[in-house]
């Protein structure tokens, strides 16, 4: 009989992500099979919104205003100072210089140091500093997970918000809502820390699904016969071979009919469509199974288009040395790719088109189309993501004072003003509300500290569907969330909580590469699968041992 732990119980109540390989901004993708998905934004690209918004809806309010007082009656005539850290915040950049700091400096009487916070070294240094009795009074946690969060406050290295939070501060209480994690950050009756949620500031998503997705040239697609691909905006598996290799056959491209921003994101696709999981471990009614041997035979399907894709010249013959996105992008935006598997996101869309555009007086912004990609028989699997990316927790040697101020300053952002202002910079300078209340921008202004102080709200994902952001169309928020549509109508594969806040030394050290294995496999004339049953043996003892684990830790064995 399955014995459900009460605190496996207590994580099914939630999701949180725990791998940030591409945070706000970046792919669902990666080189090794277990790429977390994570939220797309930048200040430039990412944010959400929806049409019907305005600046008061929602019972949200703002905390601050330019006369220096809080909504919940703080006096800011003290300065306080603070040291921070956000996503990516490099070394030697100047974030407290131009107009946008100094904005927000001067709103809330605040002098704000901007740590050095690479993502590459992000989680090694989070690790470094609270272990180390050093971090900054307002950190964030990019690879958040609730094992070490309970750990850490157990260890007494993390300050709980105040008592009466969720009324004096409102707009951090109703982030924190939209993210579905609040009974997981609570611990005895406090809670300590703030996940960023993605939706539910302008854009209602639920549940919220990976926004990874197939862009191509709808051109050419009309070029070569094929007026109607993508119309419905999705792409079955046959359409899309068949497009490749009339696309290969009219020559209209030298950069090979298919190309992925990586190994793990190229095998992503496939995965999508085979409905093969895309954690390798993965939580099912009868526990939990490691998918190379526990979906063996999708997994053999999927090598064997593969091959057969590559052997014809449908897949880019680099692919398995590609390990980023800019390659495939930059190919698309020159206008010599026919498609590629990669972010979704209103922004990204964007961007791909008006690169493809300003490359050529002859491309036109339609030309660049987005779909879902599907099997045959018209099912599709998709991943549900997290709801929210990153975390910002306080050190315990921060004053009380000093974190009251830290949270005005975060509530604002967690706002429907500090948000837009996050996005489109100072209000009334860079942007105004229209006649219905909705955030339109005046004049688009480059602002260096947008970048770390963005992220003390919301990702800005969801504010890229209000039509507020100057490079993004309408064009391109209608065809992403037509996709969102399509992708929602097939089967959505739950994110796993349980394998994600799961820790032990089997987990630590498991690191089996199983995308490099088909990605080496599809290019290669071994036998598909003697090679794959070999590769099962050869990891057993990382896979099989941790396997165990999660079985016996979850209830899954007597």
């Amino acid at each position: 009989m399955r014995r459900v732990k009460k605190f496996a119980a207590l994580l099914l109540c939630g999701t949180m992500t725990i791998s940030a390989l591409a945070g706000c901004g970046g792919t669902d993708g990666g080189t090794k099979d277990d790429s977390g998905s994570a939220p797309e934004s930048s200040p430039a690209e990412s944010s959400d919104g929806s049409e019907e918004s305005s600046a008061q809806e929602d019972g949200s309010e703002d905390t601050g205003n330019a006369e220096g007082e809080s909504a919940g009656g703080s006096d800011y005539a003290e300065t306080i100072s603070f040291s921070m850290t956000s996503y990516n915040t490099i070394a030697g950049t100047d974030y407290t210089s131009d107009d946008f700091y100094k904005y927000v400096a001067d709103r809330f009487n605040v002098d704000m140091d901007i740590w050095a916070n690479e993502p590459n070294a992000a989680d090694e240094k989070f690790r470094l500093w609270i272990s180390g009795d050093g971090l900054p009074d307002a950190a964030i946690w990019e690879g958040i997970n609730y094992v070490e969060y309970y750990d850490y406050i157990n260890q007494g290295l993390l300050q709980p918000l105040p008592e009466g939070w969720e009324t004096r501060w409102p707009d951090i209480n109703r982030m924190i809502e939209a993210t579905g994690e609040k009974e997981l950050l609570t611990v005895d009756g406090r809670i300590y820390a703030i996940p960023h949620g993605v939706y539910g500031n302008y854009l209602e998503m639920d549940p919220v699904i990976s926004h990874i997705s197939l862009v191509y040239r709808q051109d050419w697609a009309k070029e070569v016969g094929m007026e109607d691909l993508g119309a419905d905006y999705t792409i079955s598996e046959s359409e899309l071979k068949e497009y490749l290799q009339k696309v290969k056959a009219a020559g209209l491209t030298n950069d090979g009919a298919y190309v992925s921003t990586a190994i793990g994101t190229m095998v992503w696709m496939f995965r999508n469509l085979y409905g093969i999981m895309n954690n390798s471990f993965y939580e099912g009614e009868d526990g939990f199974i490691w998918t190379p041997l526990g979906q063996r035979e999708q997994w053999i399907k999927l090598i064997t288009t593969m091959r057969e894709w590559y052997k014809e010249g449908l897949i880019d013959p680099d692919f398995a040395v590609v390990n980023d996105a800019y390659d495939a992008r930059a190919s698309m935006m020159s206008g010599t790719l026919a498609a590629f598997y990669d972010t979704g996101m209103a922004g990204g869309l964007a961007s791909y088109r008006d690169g493809y555009v300003k490359s050529s007086a002859d491309h036109e912004y339609e030309d660049i189309g987005v779909a879902h990609v599907i099997a045959d028989d018209g099912t599709s699997w998709i991943s549900a993501v997290s709801n929210s990316w990153t975390a910002h927790v306080f050190s315990p040697k921060t004053d009380a004072k000093t974190l009251e101020r830290i949270l005005d300053v975060m509530n604002w952002f967690a706002g429907k003003e500090g948000s837009a202002a996050a996005q489109l910079g100072i209000p009334e300078v860079d942007w105004e509300y229209d006649a219905e209340g909705n955030p339109r921008y005046i004049q688009t202004t480059e602002y260096p500290s947008r970048a770390p102080l963005a992220l003390l709200g919301w990702c800005g994902d969801d504010f890229g569907y209000t039509g507020a952001v100057e490079s993004i169309k309408q064009c391109d928020i209608d065809d992403t969330r037509a996709v969102f549509e399509a992708k929602d109508k097939g089967n959505i594969v739950p994110v796993q909580i349980n394998y994600a806040n799961y820790s032990s030394n089997a987990k630590d050290i498991y690191s089996v590469d199983v995308g490099s294995k088909v990605a080496e496999l599809a290019v290669n004339n071994d036998d598909i699968e003697a090679a794959w049953d070999a590769f099962i043996e050869e990891n057993r003892g990382m896979w099989e041992p941790l396997l165990n684990e999660l079985n016996e830790y979850y209830g899954y064995t007597d």
